[in-house]
């Protein structure tokens, strides 16, 4: 019973307790750590794409709230402002 408890199902030391490496648990394939190069070169350009994309989704996203927050600016007028006044005209005095 005490050999049950001591968990195997959850994440990490399952396996070395039980005496396996942890490097002998299964990957899906193209997902081994330490792949050829060309896996890790490909992987690393998916990433790089990932990152690009993820710029050009938060810049699109900026303009658009932008734009939003001006069209919210023009449809909302401020309270009408009162013409500036002219200064009276002065008589000029003579000392």
């Amino acid at each position: 019973m005490t050999g049950r408890m001591k968990g195997g199902g959850g994440i990490g030391g399952g396996e070395e307790e039980r005496g396996k490496a942890p490097s002998s648990r299964p990957y899906p394939a193209g997902l081994q750590p330490g792949g050829s190069p060309e896996q890790t070169g490909m992987s690393q350009q998916q990433q790089t794409i990932i990152n690009q994309q993820a710029i050009i989704l938060a810049q699109q996203m900026t303009m658009q709230a932008m734009a939003f927050q001006q069209q919210m600016l023009s449809s909302f007028p401020l309270a009408p402002q009162a013409p500036p006044t002219q200064p009276s005209p002065r008589t000029s005095s003579h000392c």
